[in-house]
């Protein structure tokens, strides 16, 4: 037996069977679009699960005003971590957005974000209606996003209810019951928080939060329920992942009943413990610093604070001449010309990658996704030779010549197994250098390091950084492991004569290199790696996604425009040149 809602009665009726059945007649399958779809409306309300910011924003100007809930792409029952990750990672994508901060000042548009589980229903629906009494409601499995509803790599079908009076106050009653019981307002106050917070390079304090802005807070508190959760529903997604993180160190813990009351005098312990672990992620910072690109705007953020990609011509131009003069410099190398090319080859080939970094974990991710080998695109650098071929001083010296200044490099002691995976999940985008390993250690944990990465597809690490591994005494590397890292072994040395010389050499040049270089290299990267991401998801035939050919051809053209000769060691690479 079916039980028929009342609408009277429908948001009071928490009770309620498990599925609510819509019960629909086709009366006729149309092709549209979008616009056609959205436009001719005066008021939007919509629930979406995940969405793309800017056609938020493409939407929102079609009407005169507009309500969305955000709920969270977490697909799992949230806790108070993600409530707060996901809330400040919606607050950080509605702040780069003027017109819609706009829009809600002149409270012409509100939008709301999930703080409980109940918001991880997957309905998605879209109600409009207009001033002449007009309504239509869209229903389906469209998110708010272009690449839902402009058909960008998906295929859709939606229903639409035009003029349905029994659909539009359904529908209407959903929302609004959604509204209240599982999301909290998005206030302008939390924006300009996010805002100020973005320009300090700082955290959004909790109190700022829209859960602790919620009215209930003040009043009874707000509950959130921890109950029951299992870690193998747990799938973070991109930047929110982190955020996840840093709200891990101080998050309350739930009462016995697997509950969280939120209450301004828990809001209160909650900041302070907030700053205490905001003074011990700085100090990670140092250790493991951050670039990561927004791609929806492609924006650059480094250790959180904005990188803008503005140049210098005069300062590329004097990081080109201080990387040949390093790379001509291994000509002075003992060993035979044919050694220090391949030496240089080599050597080229790292760079290539390693500056290629901050692309590598969502270029990685999506091509596994299409169904790639992940082995054209590895995880790990191994630089293996004796003492003095220069192995520390190229990572460094590629460093330097990315961000104009030196980075910290980690000690040999946290390479094992687990302190890998720690960095795959907690820095971002800058390569990492385990400087120096020895035979005994990278024996015992490159093994299970190198293959039991899958974590990172399955956690969606989009922003996973490049680790680079030096070695002086590691002679062999197994097969296994030579297929999951681009590997070289350079056999030239420093000539001992020159060492005094050749150290001072090497740190004049480092002081030159500025970073100018790397910012035009970015810009340069930014429609190359859109146009490859693309071509992955389109499934070229006879055709394999390539990072070190984009990379190495970028760099070739820009040292070219510059009118620099290109040395022979110096050209465009294949990954298949690269990878055994």
């Amino acid at each position: 037996m079916c039980t028929q809602i009342s609408m009277d009665d429908y948001r009071l009726d928490l009770d309620r069977k498990p599925l609510t059945v819509v019960k629909a007649k086709a009366i006729e399958v149309v092709q549209t679009n979008y616009d056609e779809l959205f436009d001719g409306f005066d008021h939007l309300q919509a629930v979406t699960f995940s969405y793309g910011m800017s056609f938020v924003e493409e939407v929102v100007r079609k009407v005169q005003t507009a309500e969305v809930l955000f709920g969270s792409e977490a697909h799992v029952k949230m806790d108070v971590k993600e409530i707060m990750a996901h809330q400040e990672y919606t607050l950080l994508n509605l702040s780069r957005h003027p017109y819609l901060v706009e829009q809600v000042e002149n409270g012409l548009a509100h939008f709301w974000v999930a703080h409980s589980s109940l918001a991880l229903i997957h309905s998605k629906f879209y109600i409009l209606s207009a001033a002449d009494g007009r309504t239509r409601v869209i229903c389906g499995s469209l998110n708010l996003s272009g690449r839902a509803f402009k058909g960008e790599d998906q295929i859709e079908s939606i229903t639409v209810f035009d003029n349905d009076s029994l659909a539009y106050h359904h529908f209407s009653n959903e929302f609004e019951t959604m509204k209240d019981l599982s999301f909290d307002k998005i206030s302008k106050e939390s924006i300009y928080a996010e805002t100020k917070a973005q320009e300090n390079g700082e955290q959004i304090s909790v109190e700022d939060l829209p859960v602790s802005k919620n009215e209930r807070v003040n009043q009874a508190g707000v509950i959130v329920d921890e109950s029951d959760l299992s870690d193998e529903q747990i799938d973070y997604i991109s930047d929110l992942a982190s955020l996840v993180n840093k709200y891990r160190e101080f998050s309350p813990k739930p009462e016995q009943d697997g509950k969280v009351l939120f209450t301004p005098e828990k809001i209160k312990e909650l900041v302070k413990a907030q700053k205490n672990a905001a003074e011990n992620w700085e100090t990670r910072k140092k250790r493991c610093p951050e670039l990561v690109l927004d791609y929806e705007t492609d924006r650059f953020a480094f250790n959180g604070k904005s990188y803008p990609l503005n140049y210098d011509s005069e300062l590329v131009r004097q990081d080109i001449t201080q990387l040949m003069s390093m790379f001509d410099g291994y000509n002075q190398f003992i060993g035979d010309s044919e050694r220090i090319l391949e030496m240089q080859k080599g050597y080229f080939r790292v760079m290539c990658y390693m500056m290629a970094s901050p692309f590598l974990g969502r270029v990685r991710w999506e091509a596994h996704q299409a169904g790639y080998a992940e082995t054209d695109f590895p995880l790990f650098v191994i630089i293996k030779g004796p003492r003095n071929t220069g192995k520390t001083a190229l990572v460094e010296s590629i460093k330097q010549l990315m961000f104009g200044r030196k980075l910290v490099k980690l000690s040999p002691e946290n390479f094992t197994s687990r302190g890998i995976r720690a960095i795959f999940f907690e820095c971002k985008g800058v390569p990492v250098l385990f400087d120096d390993i020895d035979n005994s250690r990278f024996t015992n944990h490159a093994s299970e390091s190198f293959k039991g990465t899958d974590y990172v597809f399955e956690r969606n690490l989009f922003n996973h950084p490049l680790v680079v591994i030096t070695t002086n005494n590691v002679n062999t590397v197994k097969p296994e492991l030579m297929k999951r890292a681009l590997t070289i072994g350079p056999d030239c040395v420093r000539d001992p004569g020159s060492n005094s010389l050749g150290h001072k050499h090497y740190h004049d040049a480092m002081s030159r290199l500025t970073g100018n270089f790397y910012k035009q290299y970015l810009e340069r990267m930014l429609p190359e790696v859109h146009e490859l991401l693309k071509s992955i998801r389109e499934g070229k035939p006879e055709w394999v996604p390539d990072l070190f050919l984009v990379s190495s051809s970028v760099i070739c053209e820009l040292i070219s425009e510059y009118g620099f000769d290109l040395p022979e060691y110096f050209c465009p690479v294949h990954s298949t040149d690269c990878l055994q």
